[in-house]
Order: structure tokens, then sequence, then C-alpha cells
């Protein structure tokens, strides 16, 4: 089944069913949804449990979205993707955002094995 995107125009993405649908294109597209922060925010907690390469890019920008929740799903979506991703990581922590460069240092340090959340001063 095709999923047609131009249906989040006339109304908000379902994010609920997309998980469900594993639908990693139509997330990453409600992870851009600019009217509503709660869907940005569940598109970025699913795409946490939806090991996808393709969702790096857009979940990294999503550590400078203006909401604090979605900057935190953006976040563990990208700690706990299964395969090797420091590289563009590091390469983040130039990023001229500082929201970004917080998220990049979170991320690296909790997959060099340190589990808990730190404070970073930028």
């Amino acid at each position: 089944m095709r999923l047609n995107l131009n249906l989040f125009k006339r109304r908000p993405p379902d994010v609920r069913k997309l998980a469900r649908e594993e639908n990693t294109k139509a997330l990453i597209k409600a992870l851009k949804y600019r009217k509503n922060p709660e869907i940005r925010a569940h598109a970025a907690r699913n795409l946490e449990w939806i090991p996808d390469p393709q969702a790096l890019e857009p979940l990294i920008k999503a550590l400078k979205d203006e909401d604090l929740m979605v900057r935190i799903y953006a976040t563990a979506a990208i700690t706990r993707m299964p395969y090797p991703i420091e590289e563009r990581i590091v390469k983040a922590l130039k990023d001229p955002n500082p929201d970004i460069r917080i998220g990049a240092a979170r991320i690296l340090n909790f997959r060099a094995g340190n589990q808990s959340w730190i404070r970073c001063k930028d």
C-alpha cells in the first residue's frame, strides 16, 4: 500500500498510524510539520523505534526545533540508531546553532557508554 503524502496538506498526519505502518518517509515529513509541535515530537519519538539511516539528517535538523520535546525526542532517536553515526555527529559539534551542538554532545556522550544525560554548557 502506498501512502499519498499530499494528505498532509489537508489535515495533520496521523503519526500513530504512520508508526504502525513503519512509514519512515511519512514520519520524516511529519517531523517537519510546522503547524503543530506535538506532531513533530511524536514523529521524532516514533523514529526512535524504526531504524532507518534516512532519518538521521532530518533528526539532526530537529535538534534546533523551537519546541523542547521535539529536541529531546530527536536526541533520543539519534542516540538509539543501531549503526555508526559518530562521524556525522562529530560534524554537528561544529554547527553554528548551539542547540545542535548540545544535542550532538549528549548523543556522543551516551553512545560512548555514559548512560546518563549530561548538562551541556555552550
